[in-house]
């Protein structure tokens, strides 16, 4: 069972650029057309979020979640209804990026583990 909690934070980044994925995808029908060039960027952003969580690469995941939390993220914190979620999950990908970095970090380095999960 520690396999499961080590991988915890890459299904949790998983889920959370899933989520960004569909926010977008959803989002498109309610964007001008005019926004469709960045809605498109942000799927390939969210993609390549799936993609470092998957692979548990902690880097590339902040960088996914920095250029797309800065500046259309932090935007979209500011808007009312669904499109603030988009925001909201950006930044939950920069949570999910921390604890990669933590578990695969530590794990590599033979640091004492801290918190005992039985």
């Amino acid at each position: 069972m520690a396999g499961f909690w080590h991988k915890t934070p890459a299904y949790f980044g998983l889920l959370v650029a899933v989520g960004t994925l569909v926010l977008w995808l959803v989002g498109l029908f309610y964007l001008p057309p005019a926004s469709w060039l960045v809605a498109g960027v942000m799927v390939v952003l969210s993609l390549v979020a799936g993609y470092a969580s998957v692979r548990e690469r902690p880097y590339l995941l902040m960088l996914a979640a920095f250029l797309s939390f800065f500046p259309t993220g932090y935007y979209l914190l500011g808007t009312l209804g669904l499109l603030r979620w988009i925001g909201v999950l950006n930044l939950l990908l920069f949570v999910a990026s921390g604890g990669i970095f933590l578990v695969k970090f530590t794990n590599s380095r033979g640091l004492k583990q801290v918190v005992e999960v039985e």
